[in-house]
Parts: structure tokens; C-alpha cells; sequence
């Protein structure tokens, strides 16, 4: 029993065979037209190196290649987001990791890297002790000793927190960052 019968007969759409596009399980091409046992035809697409066929109505075969060519280029896009979170928590930890070895003996480098990854809330933000001064280093600020010779790490527009609010290895850190404690 056959399920259908190839149509070699319609010119327009056999325009379409051999076109190929990329999609999630690897590149479809159009292979065939095929008559079904109603009359309506179907494309016969081949994906990459599976052993079986779709047949899909022509109405729908450029809904077919939109929808396989958007899911190809989201999934390119998670790919690349991903690599560039991965490549920033690696920078990330470099200099976390070359703070600790130019400035801490090796007895003081694992009590150093408890207080920078510990979980501290500066201005109603949450995060590592490292990361916050990361991210106020990134955006300008610098450590500067004040009038009564304390250190102090200090914004462009002139917040400030002290060594109180930032700890002594976070300040020694945020200078590190900024360039004065190289």
C-alpha cells in the first residue's frame, strides 16, 4: 500500500525542492513533492542524518523555515550569552586570584577570600563583598585617605564608605582594584 505518490509534474513546486535550511536538529531540505492519496501535496523534507521523512503542506513550509531559523539564531544568542558569563566570571576570579597571591601570605590568603565572597547588603544591594567592590571600582570609585589619615572608598560624586563598612581586607581589595595598592 502506498501512502502517496511523488509529483514531478507541478513546475512551481519543484522550484523548491533542494532548498535546505538550518534548524535545531541540523540542516532540512526539501527532497521531494508528493501527492497524497487525497490530492493534496505534500513537501517531503529530509533533517540532517535521520533516517525518516515530514511531509509538510506547502502553505506551511515558510512558517516551517521561519520558525526553525528563529529558534536557530535564540539558541545561538543563549550560546553566546553564556560564553560571555562564563568568560566574565573568569576575569572575575583572576583578579580576585591575583589580589590574594601579590598581596596575602599563603596563611592569610584563604582568611582573605572568606571575608571578599561573603555576602554583604551596601546600600540596599545584595551581593559578595568582592563583587560589590568590583562593580563601585567599575563605575569610578577609588580609595583615598582622608584629614585623619583613615582610608576611604570613595564615589565621583563623594559617598564614601570606611574601612568599618567595607572591612580592611575589602578596602586593601577595592585599592588593589582601583590601582593604589599595586
Amino acid at each position: 500500500m502506498r501512502y502517496c505518490d511523488f509529483n514531478d509534474n507541478d513546475p512551481f513546486l519543484q522550484l523548491n525542492v533542494g532548498a535546505s535550511w538550518d534548524s535545531p536538529e541540523g540542516r532540512r531540505t526539501i527532497v521531494q513533492v508528493a501527492t497524497m492519496p487525497d490530492g493534496s501535496i505534500r513537501y517531503v523534507v529530509e533533517t540532517g542524518t535521520r533516517t525518516s521523512r515530514e511531509l509538510i503542506h506547502p502553505q506551511n513550509i515558510d512558517a516551517e523555515v521561519d520558525r526553525d531559523t528563529k529558534n536557530v539564531m535564540y539558541r545561538a544568542n543563549v550560546r553566546e550569552t553564556e560564553a560571555k558569563e562564563r568568560a566574565a566570571l573568569a576575569a572575575e576570579q583572576q583578579h580576585l586570584s591575583e589580589f590574594l597571591t601579590s598581596t596575602r601570605s599563603s596563611l592569610d590568603q584563604g582568611r582573605a577570600k572568606t571575608a571578599l565572597t561573603k555576602y554583604v547588603s551596601w546600600s540596599s544591594q545584595g551581593a559578595p563583598r568582592h563583587k560589590q567592590i568590583e562593580n563601585r571600582v567599575a563605575r569610578g570609585w577609588t580609595v583615598q585617605t582622608n584629614r585623619r589619615g583613615e582610608r576611604e572608598f570613595i564615589s565621583p560624586d563623594g559617598a564614601f564608605f570606611t574601612e568599618k563598612d567595607t572591612s580592611k581586607i575589602g578596602m586593601d581589595y577595592a585599592a588593589f582594584l582601583s590601582g593604589r595598592g599595586r
